[in-house]
């Protein structure tokens, strides 16, 4: 997901959650994520989702979003998805893993950085 800035849609009352996909032939849950804003309409169109909201993050909001989810449970994103398959799926410990590299390389080209997200929001080891 590197050069990758993904659309995720967030539903229901405060605090608002992620909207998820069932990963087909599956129990897993997947958080869904769009490469446009009109992918992410549609798929509000085929939901149920309450008071839902379309939200392109920077790439530090995404990481923690997807921390979070990974935190609760959530294994996988899936890209485009629709009712009966997604365009790709993404396991988020290795997504979550490679944020976490990408960060501490930018921390040594400036020292000023000293937390990484990935690791206190949960980023497996």
């Amino acid at each position: 997901m590197q050069e990758l800035e993904p659309w995720v849609l967030l539903h229901g009352e405060a605090p608002p959650s992620l909207a998820l996909w069932q990963v087909a032939g599956s129990r897993e849950l997947a958080v869904a994520l769009f490469s446009n804003s009109g992918k992410a309409d549609a798929y509000i169109q085929q939901g149920h989702l309450t008071n839902p909201q379309t939200l392109q993050p920077n790439r530090l909001e995404l990481v923690g979003l997807l921390a979070e989810a990974f935190r609760q449970g959530i294994c996988w994103a899936a890209l485009d998805p629709t009712a009966d398959h997604a365009t790709k799926l993404y396991d988020l410990r290795s997504v979550l893993k490679a944020a976490r590299t990408e960060l501490q390389l930018a921390a040594t080209r400036d020292p000023s950085r000293t937390s990484f997200p990935g690791k206190d929001a949960g980023e497996p080891g």
